[in-house]
């Protein structure tokens, strides 16, 4: 799967020529660059000679193009919405591929890059945690309307898809965790499972925590 595949493996310096030869915005000499971190993909910072700075996100070769079109779309939608200006918008018109030192297909799309610091850094602080939260409200109502075929899909970190825990819950030896894993799972099944179809539903960010801010 994607979670246990290897990342791109990447030549910045092939990878330079490859892009200043795909994208306009980007036949400047690079100044500067530096790896992000990054469980799965290859994310670079990138400084140009003109002093513009990007992102290039080169993905897992196993990641569907459609969730990379869902990204994207859903970023395009946010670019109009009341936290705009807080969103990166997508500049690549179209998602490319790439073949990493192994020869493998990888999808790579460019946004912007935002300054600023890892929240987990600074979490202490109660303003900034309100802020987030506040934040956070507004982005979940912002994405109330938006539709997106890719988003229907078979994915484990769904909350509101809990049926597959049950697969793994042997990875626990304490019976006193394994208790209260089944009862949750049972609450699950008896009170929520039968109403889902009547509860509010939509595209949500499913995993704000606090080294992905």
């Amino acid at each position: 799967s994607i979670f246990d595949t290897e990342p791109p493996i990447i030549n910045k310096h092939l990878l330079y020529k490859w892009l200043s030869n795909n994208y306009d915005n980007l036949n400047y000499k690079f100044k500067e660059s530096s790896q992000l971190s990054s469980e799965r993909d290859y994310n670079l910072k990138i400084i140009t000679e003109n002093n513009k700075k990007y992102i290039v996100k080169i993905s897992n070769p196993l990641e569907e193009y459609n969730i990379l079109l869902l990204q994207d779309s859903m970023l395009n939608y946010l670019s109009k919405s009341i936290i705009k200006n807080l969103i990166p918008k997508p500049m690549h018109d179209k998602i490319k591929k790439y073949k990493d030192l192994k020869g493998r297909d990888c999808y790579v799309r460019i946004l912007p890059f935002i300054e600023g610091d890892i929240f987990a850094h600074n979490q202490d602080n109660k303003i900034l945690c309100q802020n987030l939260a506040k934040f956070l409200g507004i982005l979940s109502k912002s994405l109330v309307n938006f539709k997106h075929s890719a988003a229907h899909r078979e994915f484990i970190w769904n909350s509101s898809n809990i049926e597959w825990i049950k697969n793994d819950i042997g990875l626990f030896s304490d019976q006193s965790k394994i208790d209260v894993i089944k009862m949750v799972i049972n609450s699950y099944n008896n009170n929520i499972k039968p109403m889902l179809k009547k509860f509010r539903y939509s595209i949500i960010h499913g995993d704000a925590n606090n080294y992905n801010i």
